[in-house]
């Protein structure tokens, strides 16, 4: 994620297509996808379309077998590559719920303000203040919450 947050998107591909087939999970295949749309490849659209496709079966067969759903991905698959905010909140507030890690914070926290879920961004305000959580990027992501930090 930080090689994409620096628009490093092929080495960001370079680095995923050196990763065995095997060892290749939907978080991976998510960052993958992010990178290669970036990079506006002539075969983008089919890898795309491919690995999207892979995504949701795992996610289909998750379901399935009535398993522990993975939240997180879950979450960054409607955020980051399907663009459904609402969807992305509720599987990131899922995961949330379970570990609060500062990335599941901040994919919560974008996702609620993509979707402009009052609600959810309120409580993860809160959370926030009543922890003490500081980090630059979350508090870059709100003026209130940069202003408390002075």
């Amino acid at each position: 994620d930080l090689l994409l947050t620096n628009e490093r998107y092929e080495d960001t591909a370079r680095f995923i297509a050196t990763i065995p087939d095997q060892h290749i999970n939907n978080e991976l295949r998510i960052l993958y996808i992010r990178a290669i749309n970036n990079l506006n490849l002539p075969d983008s659209q089919e890898m795309i379309a491919t690995l999207t496709s892979e995504i949701t079966s795992d996610f289909q067969e998750a379901l399935q077998r009535q398993e522990r759903l993975p939240y997180k991905e879950m979450a960054l698959f409607y955020y980051c590559i399907e663009s459904v905010p609402t969807n992305a909140v509720t599987h990131a507030y899922n995961n949330w719920q379970a570990q609060k890690e500062i990335s599941d914070t901040l994919l919560l926290y974008r996702s609620a303000l993509a979707a402009n879920d009052q609600e959810v961004i309120n409580e993860v305000e809160s959370w926030i203040n009543r922890v003490g959580v500081e980090d630059a990027r979350l508090q870059a992501l709100t003026p209130s919450m940069a202003e408390d930090s002075r």
